[in-house]
């Protein structure tokens, strides 16, 4: 399936309440795979065309067949090992090779979060725009995430539920469900005059052609077809159908 921006997209389309929702899955997944307990939100979500170049001692992290990448500060990497380690590293003496450690275990944190988003195996869309997200860790900012909008409408796509589709039905009852129905048993026929009508009332007796304990012609209104053959009985003193 296509995941190609259409031109009639709405602006609010990518804002950053819809692209925080959206990525609340691989997010909240990443966040408990490695934070301890720290709250890290998508703090921001802009056209990357229209920020600033990024510093040089910024690290770019990236997998080799996509075209999302993290941008890792230096400051943010900092940021990031304490938030995951949850101590501070001011008042820590880091040798070099500490810091080769710490920058491997970083990078492997940002890989994971690139394979949670699905950018791992992403390919170039053609006509898409460049986005920055911006994830961050209270005030301080852990990093960035330069990504087509396909990757996000992807996700938008991705978090709608599909409604629930109705079982298919088996037989007739089943789309009768529980609705009412009026049915019409005739039990009998008896020809009368207009004037025998008229003199009718509650309590005179009407003798029909035949008995009323034969079957009866089970039929449903409006049509008034006759689905069915019935016998008429009692059942604990209700008048009942046996078809």
């Amino acid at each position: 399936m296509s995941h190609r921006v259409r031109p009639w997209l709405p602006a609010s389309a990518l804002s950053v309440e819809r692209v925080r929702a959206a990525l609340a899955a691989p997010l909240d997944a990443w966040t408990q795979r490695w934070f301890a307990q720290a709250a890290i939100t998508l703090s921001a979500c802009q056209p990357a065309a229209r920020l600033a170049a990024v510093p040089e001692s910024t690290v770019r992290i990236a997998h080799a067949t996509s075209t999302s990448a993290i941008l890792l500060p230096a400051r943010g990497k900092r940021h990031l090992i304490e938030a995951v380690l949850d101590i501070s590293l001011s008042d820590v003496t880091v040798s070099e090779d500490d810091h080769r450690l710490l920058d491997a275990f970083a990078r492997r944190i940002c890989e994971d979060l690139l394979d949670r988003l699905g950018a791992s195996g992403e390919a170039p869309a053609p006509g898409a725009t460049s986005l920055r997200l911006t994830i961050s860790h209270g005030r301080d900012e852990l990093l960035h995430l330069d990504c087509a909008d396909t990757l996000i409408i992807a996700h938008i796509r991705r978090a709608r539920r599909p409604a629930a589709q109705p079982p298919k039905l088996t037989g007739r009852w089943q789309a009768l469900g529980g609705q009412p129905v009026a049915a019409v048993a005739l039990a009998g026929r008896a020809q009368l005059s207009l004037e025998e009508l008229k003199g009718l009332a509650v309590g005179d007796v009407v003798l029909l052609e035949g008995a009323v304990n034969g079957r009866a012609a089970l039929s449903f209104p409006p049509s008034g077809a006759i689905m069915a053959q019935a016998t008429l009985g009692n059942d604990q003193g209700r008048r009942i159908l046996s078809f």
